[in-house]
């Protein structure tokens, strides 16, 4: 069975991305800090789909938008 994307800020991000752009999964704070390794411009959607500690897991966020054909 094919998944969906079920978070409304997520599939509108997907539906809107193009040849060139990334999307950046990370852990909870990853980025949002000056003094992260990868820094976030304040340019960059922030998209936080935790509800609940240990709700998803990076693999799921992965693999979901690998089958989404959102990751080639």
């Amino acid at each position: 069975m094919k998944r969906r994307i079920l978070n409304n800020e997520l599939a509108a991000l997907v539906a809107q991305i193009r040849h060139g752009e990334m999307i950046f999964i990370a852990d909870a704070g990853s980025g949002t800090s000056p003094k992260a390794i990868y820094p976030l411009g304040s340019s960059v959607q922030y998209i936080d789909l935790e509800a609940v500690t240990g709700s998803l897991s990076f693999h799921d966020i992965f693999t979901t938008l690998k089958e989404c054909g959102v990751l080639l």
